[in-house]
């Protein structure tokens, strides 16, 4: 993985890491967002994925599950969910660059 990926990883995990618990937001009794390195889920849909979906974050690299509140873009007609509301913004400002890394 890129170093400012990593970087940018680790802080996400340290400002946000124990909010899914702290923040109602998060959980309301709805499945918790589980995140995984590298497990191989895709990264790209036809259309938004259900909740539940595995999906792979384009930005991080991270597997997890689609949630109802799950952040996505849509790019030349795919979907691309994100693990996290700081990774749809860095996809939207140079999505080529995401789509292009992950292949």
């Amino acid at each position: 993985m890129k170093p400012t990926i990593v970087i940018f990883a680790i802080v996400l995990a340290a400002a946000f890491g124990n909010q899914a618990s702290a923040d109602p937001a998060f959980g309301n009794g709805e499945e918790v967002m589980t995140v995984a390195q590298g497990a191989g889920a895709p990264a790209a849909f036809d259309k938004m994925p259900a909740p539940g979906t595995k999906a792979r974050c384009l930005v991080t690299g991270d597997d997890f599950t689609v949630r109802n509140t799950t952040e996505s873009s849509r790019y030349k007609g795919k979907y691309y969910v994100f693990c996290c509301g700081g990774c749809k913004p860095m996809f939207d400002a140079n999505p080529e660059k995401y789509i292009n890394s992950a292949k």
